[in-house]
């Protein structure tokens, strides 16, 4: 897999990440909402002990930090108007809520158009 999270299938038509597969076992189940977070930064990693749940926004901020967001499509293309960490930053801020796609558009200094293309997954798609 390209995220380099290991996956397999678990019945008929279900994929499952590896990862969450190995928490679960370990620890229990995975509350709605959450995600199977790596503290060891190792995609493929499956020990329990490097495992933690946390937030989507969570798991944005430790992509950041660590550097591994990827812009291979986005930021290198001569006419871009964001970088991949501003689209990141920009879908932890709206899901996190109170800001709209107009105050969002001010903020990054391109339209709303623009803005709910990043929201919708129309585009920037490989940072989904």
């Amino acid at each position: 897999m390209p995220s380099g999270h290991g996956r397999f299938w678990r019945g008929i038509g279900a994929t499952v990440f590896a990862h969450r597969t190995a928490y679960e076992f370990a620890v229990g189940r995975i509350p709605e909402g959450m995600v199977c977070r790596h503290r060891c930064d190792n995609p493929p990693c499956v020990n329990p002990d490097h495992l933690e749940l946390g937030s989507q926004a969570d798991n944005v901020r430790d992509c950041l930090k660590r550097g591994r967001a990827r812009s291979a499509y986005g930021d290198s293309r001569s006419n871009v108007k964001l970088t991949a960490v501003q689209v990141m930053v920009m879908r932890v801020d709206y899901a996190a809520g109170g800001t709209t796609y107009a105050e969002l558009a001010g903020q990054y200094g391109v339209s709303k158009s623009v803005v709910a293309g990043v929201l919708r997954g129309i585009t920037w798609r490989h940072l989904l």
